[in-house]
């Protein structure tokens, strides 16, 4: 956490203005349990299935081939998309076939950032007519996590809150 803070009389007794900043950066670690990719075997290009008995079948690229009326069996281009993902290793998730989770570590930088400012003016010089105005601005950045490692984060929360108020005192 840091900040500074100025303020003072910009036209003697009459006149005061006041501006404040405070940030604060946390980088903190988490872990991804959410990421889902494609078994091995899904990327060899079988596909695993329940038969309605409750059983588990294997279809091996020849089969699809067979059952592919044009004979081409697994796209080329879709096994090669499936094996530049990570290899997972979360067998919990995912669903048990063809699919696994995908775990792993990382780090993200939050950035809180907050201005204020503050503009007082005695109007008559003898503080029976005074005329105040504040205004803030929050500008707060916090990364969602990537969805693979050494990605970007897939998100960015932001906060733009902004304010102000006025007075007017007779």
């Amino acid at each position: 956490v840091f900040g500074a803070s100025v303020g003072g009389p910009i036209k003697k007794n009459t006149a005061f203005l006041f501006l404040n900043y405070e940030g604060r950066r946390d980088t903190q670690g988490f872990t991804s349990n959410s990421d889902i990719v494609p078994t091995a075997s899904l990327r060899a290009g079988n596909l695993q299935y329940v038969t309605s008995s409750g059983g588990t079948e294997n279809l091996t690229p020849a089969n699809l081939a067979t059952m592919d009326p044009q004979g081409i069996g697994p796209n080329a281009a879709v096994l090669a998309l499936m094996n530049t993902y990570p290899v997972g290793n979360n067998p919990t998730l995912g669903d048990g076939l063809n699919t696994e989770g995908y775990s792993f570590a990382y780090t993200t930088q939050r950035s809180y950032n907050g201005y204020t400012a503050r503009l007082d003016w005695d109007i008559t010089g003898n503080g029976k007519q005074t005329v105040f105005w504040r205004g803030n601005l929050q500008d707060d950045r916090e990364p969602g996590g990537p969805q693979f490692p050494g990605q970007p984060g897939s998100n960015t929360l932001l906060t733009n809150s902004k304010g102000f108020a006025a007075g007017y005192t007779v």
